[in-house]
C-alpha cells in the first residue's frame, strides 16, 4: 500500500483526497497535514452575534466545470440558494450593472459615455483589435475594449487590486475573468447608444453570471459537506511542515515529527513550500530564482454586522466594484443579499475588501478612512449604522499572474514531479482560480496518478 500525503486541508487538499478514496479505495494510504486547527484553508466561516463572516467573497460558480460525481456526492447535499449575479460597478456616484463593457452607456455622465463608445468605435477599425498574439493584461484591455473602458473601470480598478504593472500581467491567466467583446456585441452596443434605445443585454453575460450559495454557514459549509465523505483518509491538524527530504521522501512537521511518504501532494501557498523544500534540500539556484517571481496580494477583509443599510441599491445587490482611486476598498459584498442568514433578522453582513498590495508595493488604510469612504458611497450614513467590525487579514489573497508564470510553473511541477511530488490548486500551482477549478483540477490530478499510484 503506497501512502500519499497531502498538505493542505483546504478546497483542493479535500477534493484530492475525496477523488483519491474513490479512484484508489484500498490501494492507498491518504494522509492530510493542515496547519490550522480546523479544515477550510481560505473557505472558512466565522460565526459573531449572529453575524456569519466568509473569509472574502466567495461564491460556487462554474458548476458544470466540477466533474459529476463531485456534484452529485457534494454539492447536491448543500442547502444552497441560487442566485442570478446582481453586481454592479461604482463611479461618479452612480451604479452601472457589471460586465462595465456592456452597461456602460447608461452612465448619466455623458464625457465618460462618450469616450467609451469612440473607444469601441476606433477599435472597430484597429488592425490590433484582430492580433491575437496579445500576452498582457493592459495591451489586451486597450486594444480589445477601448479606451475609455479602459480608463474609467478596467484599469483603474486592475490597477487598485492587484498594485501591479498590468503590462506584466499574463493575459492567459486572466482571460477568463475578462467578457470579452466580439465585433457584432461592439455594433451592437454602439447602436444601441445612438438610437437611444432600452437595454438589450441579458444579465446572464460575463463571469459567473449564475451561482449558489449555502443557505446556513457561510461558505464553510461547502468544507463541512466534503469533509463527510472524507471517511479513509487521515487528517492531522495543527502540523506546519517545516521541513522535506526530497530524497528521502520525509517531511517533517513542527520541527520534529517525520512522516515518510510515497507520493506528495501540496497545496498550500507555493512560496512557502519551496521555502519548506529549500530548508533541508537546497534547491537549485534557478528554483530560488524562480521563488522570487511568486508573489501575491495580501488583503484586509473588514467584516461589518450592519444595524442599517443606507442606498437601496445595496439592500439585493450581491457585490459592488470601486475602482476609483478616493475609495480606498476595491469590493464591497452584501453576504445578507447572499443568503439571509448571515445576519440577525433585519440586520446586514457586509464584507469590505482592501487590497494591501504585494512584497513589492505597500498599502496603508486606516479604519476610520475606510468607514468614511462608506458613508461616502452611501453604504452606510454614519458610523452608528455599525453594529460590529471584524478584522481578517489574508496574505495570500490573490497569487499574482506575472508574465511567464506559465512555464515558471512547468520547471516548478517538472522538477518535483521526479521526487513524486505535486502541485495543486489556486495556491499550490500559483494560479488565479475559482472554487470550481480547484476541484477540477483536484479531479484530473488524480486521474493522471492513477496509473502512477497503481504501479
Amino acid at each position: 500500500m503506497k501512502r500519499v500525503v497531502i498538505l493542505g486541508a483546504g478546497i483542493t487538499g479535500l477534493s484530492l483526497a475525496f477523488f483519491l478514496e474513490r479512484t484508489l479505495n484500498n490501494d492507498i494510504e491518504v494522509i492530510i497535514i493542515e496547519k490550522d486547527s480546523r479544515l477550510g484553508g481560505m473557505l472558512k466561516s466565522d460565526n459573531l452575534n449572529g453575524y456569519t463572516f466568509d473569509m472574502g467573497g466567495h461564491v460556487l460558480h462554474s458548476l458544470n466545470k466540477i466533474p459529476t460525481i463531485f456534484v452529485e456526492n457534494v454539492i447536491n447535499r448543500i442547502d444552497a440558494i441560487k442566485h442570478t449575479r446582481q453586481a454592479y460597478i461604482y463611479i461618479d456616484n452612480f451604479f452601472v450593472p457589471y460586465p462595465f463593457q456592456y452597461f456602460f452607456y447608461m452612465h448619466p455622465n455623458k464625457k465618460l459615455v462618450k469616450e467609451c463608445i469612440n473607444g469601441l468605435k476606433k477599435i472597430l477599425y484597429n488592425s490590433d483589435y484582430f492580433n491575437n498574439n496579445i500576452d498582457n493584461l493592459e495591451s489586451y484591455i486597450e486594444k480589445k475594449l477601448g479606451y475609455g473602458i479602459s480608463k474609467y473601470f478596467m484599469k483603474p480598478y486592475n490597477l487598485k487590486l492587484w498594485k501591479y504593472n498590468l503590462k506584466n500581467l499574463d493575459l492567459n491567466e486572466m482571460k477568463q475573468f475578462i467578457p470579452d467583446l466580439p465585433k457584432e456585441i461592439i455594433e451592437k452596443i454602439i447602436e444601441t447608444y445612438e438610437k437611444n434605445t432600452s437595454n438589450i443585454f441579458s444579465d446572464k453575460i460575463g463571469y459567473n453570471p449564475s451561482f449558489i450559495y449555502p443557505k446556513k454557514g457561510g461558505i464553510e459549509s461547502l468544507i463541512q459537506v466534503i469533509s463527510n465523505f472524507i471517511s479513509k483518509s487521515s487528517i492531522i491538524l495543527k502540523s506546519t511542515p517545516t521541513a522535506l527530504n526530497l530524497k528521502e521522501k520525509i517531511l517533517v512537521i513542527n520541527d520534529s515529527e517525520k512522516i515518510s511518504y510515497d507520493i506528495l501532494i501540496s497545496t498550500i501557498p507555493l512560496i512557502e513550500f519551496l521555502h519548506i523544500c529549500d530548508k533541508m534540500s537546497k534547491l537549485p539556484y534557478s528554483l530560488r530564482e524562480i521563488s522570487k517571481k511568486i508573489i501575491s496580494v495580501k488583503l484586509l477583509v473588514l467584516g461589518l454586522g450592519l444595524n442599517s443599510i443606507s442606498h437601496e441599491k445595496y439592500f439585493k445587490t450581491h457585490w459592488t466594484y470601486f475602482p476609483e482611486t478616493n475609495i480606498s476598498f476595491h469590493r464591497v459584498i452584501n453576504l445578507t443579499a447572499l443568503s439571509p442568514f448571515t445576519s440577525p433578522k433585519g440586520k446586514y453582513c457586509c464584507l469590505v475588501e482592501v487590497s494591501l498590495g504585494n512584497s513589492l508595493v505597500k498599502y496603508n488604510v486606516s479604519i476610520n478612512k475606510i468607514i468614511s469612504d462608506l458613508i461616502k458611497i452611501k453604504l452606510i450614513d454614519n458610523k452608528k449604522d455599525i453594529d460590529l467590525i471584524k478584522k481578517i487579514y489574508i496574505n495570500y489573497a490573490y497569487p499574482i499572474p506575472v508574465k511567464g508564470i506559465r512555464k515558471l510553473r512547468k520547471v516548478l511541477k517538472d522538477f518535483f514531479k521526479q521526487y513524486s511530488i505535486f502541485l495543486c490548486g489556486r495556491l499550490g500551482e500559483w494560479k488565479y482560480n475559482s472554487i470550481a477549478d480547484s476541484i477540477r483540477d483536484a479531479y484530473y490530478l488524480v486521474s493522471k496518478l492513477t496509473s502512477y499510484i497503481a504501479s
